[in-house]
């Protein structure tokens, strides 16, 4: 069978390869500046308010996944089978809806925050957030429809520098709070919302939301596929980061600062590493089912996906598992250092959920989504009384371990439903590589501490563990012939 066009060893200029090099600096930049900006953030903040700030994110991002996510998906879905003619159109009634949309959850979650942290100015910057991130994300979303990549990496410059510039500014006059962490980030959001409204407005040729009279046809066909996917993201964010709402409702505070500033540092990791072919996958595969690519060519990305993600991810998770407390004790002080076994639980859901993103696949590209939602809704039920149960007795161990099984869950029952139709399929060679890579990986560096009798823990030979794992990793990867493909085209 003849190569798809869309795979990576594909030379065409719109092959999958060509997308995920293109969507690279779209992620590199706000990858950099999003960990700059944590470890900012926890220099300044002791655990406990760093535990605050971070409650406000997941009230925020809960938010937008109600207000706005969804609908970034629904116009995905929607603009390839819409009429060129029609895409303006269709593009305003969406900024229209949710313009309404974000009012009534932008005023829930600041609700939510102000009982949680009994803070009134981290509330009304809450509601503000919603509203620009809400915007960002969905006006980003038509831009990769219809793969503008210059326009998002501008935005995505600008929402980055405007990151780290606000927070410099902002830590200097509220240290140690909360409160400028978060008017930091609205600020760059509201920054990047004034610069994407410009952007779209080119696109669209001017038009505006208020030009055009909402066509029930198009609200029917969004809502058709948008709706499911609105449970579906907000059920999938609530076990994978409502544990941070859980924490302050139960007056739960040891750990908690340490558990939140390792994963977002480790989200933020697996996206700089894995959104650039999350994106391009995506539309390419939306794209290739729309024009009749078949089911073998739509699963050559899939397989070619899964591959990739786990050959930059799995080097980083054997890694935190040996040398991630000590590490984080070193880059942030010995305050923020947490145990192996909450790191390892939190990484391994990271890459958990990651996965779960191609294997629903075969649902999305059918339409769906009221499945995917229904599944979602499931394990999002079962999580919350799972994790106000293991959180009581247990702590932040138990909530870490709750949203692993949680993901673990979702990731298998969506692989199973989607079966049918199209889902990723492993190469034995692929995953016999994984597997004596981390034998030899975890046997070498068990020779350092007990044969070698090397200190462990000390500065020095922390950064040497970690170059020796960062020496393997980047040979795992340039021992697969697509990795040294993607290099060879950005060198």
């Amino acid at each position: 069978m003849p190569k798809s066009r869309l795979t990576i060893e594909d030379g065409n200029p719109s092959s999958f390869g060509r997308d995920i090099l293109g969507y690279v600096p779209i992620k590199v930049i706000p990858g950099i500046a999003g960990l700059f900006c944590i470890y900012l953030l926890a220099k300044q903040l002791d655990p406990e308010e760093y535990a605050r700030y971070s409650s406000v994110l997941a009230a925020a991002i809960l938010a937008v996944q109600l207000c706005s996510t969804w609908l970034a998906n629904a116009i995905q879905f929607q603009l390839p089978n819409t009429d060129d003619c029609d895409k303006s159109k269709l593009v305003c009634e969406v900024i229209g809806l949710q313009s309404i949309l974000f009012v009534a959850f932008g005023l829930i979650s600041s609700i939510v925050v102000f009982f949680a942290t009994r803070d009134f100015a981290l509330s009304i910057l809450c509601f503000f957030l919603v509203g620009f991130q809400s915007s960002n994300s969905l006006m980003q979303a038509v831009m990769q429809s219809v793969k503008k990549i210059m326009y998002q990496l501008a935005l995505t410059s600008i929402q980055s520098f405007a990151w780290i510039i606000g927070l410099l500014y902002l830590v200097w006059f509220f240290p140690g709070n909360a409160v400028g962490g978060i008017a930091a980030i609205t600020f760059a959001n509201a920054l990047t919302a004034v610069a994407a409204g410009y952007l779209l407005l080119r696109m669209i040729g001017g038009s505006s939301p208020i030009d055009y009279v909402p066509s029930i046809k198009n609200l029917r066909k969004i809502f058709h596929f948008g709706l499911p996917m609105c449970f579906w993201f907000f059920a999938t964010q609530v076990f994978s980061i409502g544990d941070r709402l859980i924490y302050p409702f139960l007056g739960i505070t040891n750990e908690t600062g340490q558990y939140m500033t390792f994963r977002d540092l480790a989200v933020g990791i697996t996206g700089f590493l894995t959104m650039p072919i999350l994106m391009a996958s995506h539309t390419s595969i939306m794209w290739g089912w729309k024009d009749g690519d078949g089911i073998a060519q739509v699963q050559d990305i899939l397989s070619e996906s899964v591959e990739l993600v786990l050959l930059l991810t799995f080097p980083v998770l054997i890694s935190v598992c040996l040398i991630g407390s000590d590490l984080m004790g070193l880059v942030f002080g010995g305050e923020y250092r947490t145990s192996a076994l909450i790191m390892a639980l939190v990484y391994s859901s990271i890459i958990a959920m990651t996965l779960a993103m191609y294997f629903q696949k075969g649902l999305e590209v059918t339409g769906n989504t009221f499945l995917l939602a229904k599944l979602a809704l499931c394990v999002a039920s079962i999580f919350v009384v799972v994790s106000f149960i293991s959180i009581s007795y247990f702590g932040v161990i138990g909530g870490a371990a709750t949203v692993f099984l949680s993901s673990v869950f979702y990731l298998m029952i969506v692989s199973i439903m989607s079966a049918s139709i199209v889902r990723p399929k492993f190469k034995k060679p692929f995953l016999i590589k994984l597997l004596i890579w981390s034998i030899f990986v975890i046997g070498l560096d068990w020779m350092q501490i007990t044969v070698l009798s090397l200190e462990s823990s000390s500065q020095a030979h922390i950064f040497y563990r970690l170059a020796v794992f960062a020496i393997a990793g980047v040979m795992l990867c340039l021992s697969d012939k697509r990795f040294r493909l993607l290099l060879s085209r950005i060198l």
